[in-house]
């Protein structure tokens, strides 16, 4: 039985979002505009642009399950990661992508890698990981919200996927960046709320912080340890795997092309208080074992636990807030996979073809690819999903190595980059397929491989050009 309160607040949220989408599209004059908002997004635009790209459905929804299933240690290991690793990649590859991105014109990550490594090849090769590797990503993304209609809403899984696609797909594809970056600020807005009603009125229903966490030592034995019931090899392997994984998503980095010069503090800001917001977050996992014990799927475990401790309407809020947090993923993926398929192959293929006709070519692709992920997440053949498991890890490998040592290394050459590029998705896939030997993360192997393999190349291949020295190491 659907309630009415529902029905208003993804109304009125799906009204927002796409008259957002045609105020992007008033104010997009070409590509540069559509792919990165013209590289003149305000701090804070910008830095709830990044940190609500990041905090998708899984970050809320999975990793409070998580800590409901495993304890407190085991997500406090995904937040430290991106908590210490987000400054460190603003402070390592923030101003350098931002510099280098307005000096050599380039839109995308794959452009960017393509003219430190002096190679096409390198361009073309990073543009074909962000097409095929970001596609299971955006299926995961309708996915995750065809389910939550389903379960929340009691609506077909059909009928939730393609009503979330059609927003996302409508207001992405007319608006490009500028409506994705003004979107995630009204939907990390949302997200903000949402997360600070649940706590309080959690821990009031469970009978108060010290009965609560007393229960809840009691119900997780052996599970309040820093690693939760990971223990110290996954969880380790884990933190270092996603602390990687901020310097090596490109829907996350392009984030750096899109906000003014100087602006990159402010972004700094809004992830350091939206991680502290999450801690806050998943404090309430305790409240949840106590109120609701025996729960099988852990992604029904917040937005059970909102049901039973929040008043309908503010449940209503609640629920739109995860489907901001998926939204906000789901946009930025699918306009860089389209500026892949624009920026790295067509206008390299095709310059001469005029800016309006282009960016009228990027708007269709757009929505082509939406439609694409709309029905390919109807039922998701098995590599895709084998692929939704890994493509986080695979970026994190991949464009990690390759773009830290393009900026800080000038030894490091395009074979080297090339090795790996190739050899660290490689490592990720295998050890994937093995079901992660010793309980060491995927991603943990594919970052060793991939920097020995680049290093080790490097070495023993011609050093680059002194041109594209002078570029990305000159003043």
């Amino acid at each position: 039985m659907i309630q009415i309160e529902y029905i208003i607040a993804i109304a009125i949220y799906s009204v927002i979002m796409i008259l957002i989408g045609f105020y992007g599209a008033k104010i997009t004059k070409d590509l540069k505009d559509y792919f990165v908002a013209g590289g003149k997004l305000s701090g804070i635009i910008a830095g709830f642009s990044l940190i609500f790209t990041s905090v998708s459905a899984s970050a809320i929804v999975g990793s409070f399950g998580t800590a409901y299933a495993t304890g407190l240690g085991s997500v406090m290991c995904v937040t430290a990661a991106f908590g210490i690793g987000g400054p460190i990649a603003f402070y390592i590859l923030g101003r350098p992508l931002k510099r280098l991105s307005s000096k050599l014109g380039a839109l995308t990550i794959p452009e960017l890698l393509g003219k430190r490594y002096y190679s096409d090849k390198i361009q073309y090769l990073a543009a074909i990981f962000v097409i095929v590797f970001m596609l299971p990503l955006l299926v995961a993304q309708f996915k995750g919200a065809g389910v939550l209609f389903e379960k929340m809403l009691g609506i077909p899984y059909i009928w939730g996927l393609v009503l979330f696609g059609a927003i996302v797909v409508i207001y992405t594809s007319v608006g490009g960046f500028f409506s994705v970056a003004y979107t995630d600020f009204v939907q990390g807005l949302i997200v903000i709320i949402a997360i600070l009603m649940v706590l309080p009125a959690a821990i009031a229903a469970s009978g108060g912080w010290t009965e609560t966490m007393t229960k809840w030592n009691e119900a997780m034995p052996g599970g309040t340890g820093v690693f939760g019931y990971f223990g110290p090899a996954l969880g380790l392997s884990l933190f270092f795997s996603l602390l990687f994984g901020n310097f090596g998503a490109p829907h996350n980095l392009i984030r750096f092309y899109s906000v003014r010069k100087g602006e990159i503090g402010k972004m700094l800001a809004i992830w350091a208080i939206v991680q502290i917001l999450l801690i806050y977050l998943y404090l309430a996992a305790p409240s949840a074992k106590v109120l609701l014990p025996g729960i099988k799927d852990p992604d029904m475990v917040l937005p059970s636990l909102v049901m039973r401790v929040l008043p309908t309407a503010l449940a209503a809020f609640f629920m739109i807030g995860i489907l901001a947090a998926i939204m906000s993923t789901a946009d930025s993926i699918l306009l860089v996979h389209s500026s892949a398929f624009m920026a790295d192959f067509f206008k390299k293929i095709k310059p001469e073809v005029p800016e309006k006709t282009t960016l009228k070519i990027s708007r269709i692709l757009s929505f082509a690819i939406g439609i694409i992920a709309l029905i390919i997440s109807i039922t998701p053949p098995d590599i895709i999903t084998f692929l939704m498991a890994w493509s986080f890890g695979l970026f994190a490998v991949t464009f990690s190595t390759t773009l830290i040592a393009g900026f800080y290394w000038k030894r490091a050459t395009k074979e080297g980059a090339f090795s790996a590029l190739i050899g660290g998705a490689v490592a990720v896939l295998i050890w994937g397929y093995l079901k992660q030997p010793f309980g060491i993360m995927a991603t943990f192997v594919g970052i060793i491989v991939a920097a020995i393999l680049l290093v080790v190349v490097s070495l023993l291949t011609p050093k680059p050009p002194e041109n594209v020295v002078k570029t990305f190491f000159g003043k």
